[in-house]
């Protein structure tokens, strides 16, 4: 089962406290990916977080895990949360490609700033860290939005970082429990979007009190640029190219982190490269170094992360 927004938080506060030296003998790493379509053979890792550098590596899926390596991307920092990061499938995997399941896997490194089979998969909770995810060959259709912690909202809206349509259609934002009703949508053109702002019904979100699991998926438009609840979902294979997050309302205080840019992902195949909200994306970014906790907030945090670690074993 992957881990939500909120586990993810405890992942990298946990990273944060074993090198403070509060909790010893578990390995944090971690990594997502979801649904897309790619004209090119470039994916996008939509997150991961590593307490040392390595790569992150796209395989082929096999029935017991995963096999050859198709392609690969370097991680160079330790303790570090990365996202929207571009794998590029090799050329003779791709070459025939139409649909198929892979498996991203995070493997250390051995020192000769080259991936080969000598480095060795991560492990996070005991297990080695992968995530499965499908890819199909066509116009390029991918959402992005899943990050190290939960977005802060300051209103009734949640932010996609990124969202590519091959057609004009709509960003839907759906509660992610289990009645996964639509909470709010957004109409776009053809093209690449970064931080893009969708209003959330006012009531649900008052319901709430801000703190709920989005879930954010492609559709199509049937021609009068409003989403009303029978538009086709955009797929790659049989599954609907979205991402998934989680919200909390915004408050001061917390952790706070910094992203630095790095490489940028891929953007729209000829179509219009947009931003649809007043801040610039930056493209892949990570997360670096640690952040500073008091004496009071670790004891309390070492506390929760031992839930968290005894939660993932459960889940595993």
């Amino acid at each position: 089962m992957r881990p939500g927004a909120a586990t993810l938080t405890l992942l990298v506060l946990a990273a944060a406290l074993v090198g403070a030296g509060v909790v010893g003998g578990h390995s944090v790493n971690y990594v997502s990916a979801d649904p897309q379509v790619t004209p090119d053979g470039t994916v996008v890792v939509e997150g991961a977080f590593v307490e040392e550098s390595g790569w992150a590596v796209v395989h082929e899926r096999t029935a017991d895990g995963y096999g050859e390596a198709l392609g690969a991307t370097r991680l160079p920092r330790r303790n570090a949360f990365y996202t929207d990061i571009a794998v590029t499938i090799e050329d003779g995997a791709w070459a025939n490609w139409t649909t198929r399941e892979v498996v991203v896997v995070l493997h250390g490194e051995d020192g000769d700033g080259e991936y080969t089979s000598e480095d060795p998969p991560l492990g996070g909770f005991g297990v080695i860290v992968t995530d499965r995810f499908v890819v199909e060959r066509g116009d390029r259709a991918v959402v992005t939005g899943e990050d190290d912690f939960p977005q802060r909202a300051d209103g009734p809206t949640v932010t996609v970082r990124q969202a590519t349509l091959p057609e004009r259609g709509h960003l839907v934002v759906r509660n992610r429990t289990a009645d996964g009703r639509v909470v709010g949508t957004r109409t776009l053109d053809t093209g690449t979007y970064e931080n893009v702002s969708v209003a959330v019904n006012e009531s649900f979100y008052e319901s709430t009190g801000g703190s709920f699991a989005a879930r954010v998926s492609l559709h199509r438009d049937d021609g009068d640029r409003r989403f009303d609840g029978d538009e086709p979902p955009i797929e790659a294979g049989n599954e609907t190219v979205a991402t998934r997050f989680s919200v909390e309302p915004e408050r001061s205080g917390g952790i706070v982190t910094t992203p630095v840019p790095t490489t940028a992902p891929p953007g729209g195949d000829g179509g219009a490269t947009g931003n649809a909200s007043a801040t610039p994306g930056d493209g892949t970014t990570e997360t670096g170094g640690q952040p500073g906790f008091g004496p009071v907030v670790i004891v309390a945090a070492a506390a929760v992360v031992a839930l968290a670690l005894g939660r993932a074993r459960r889940e595993a």
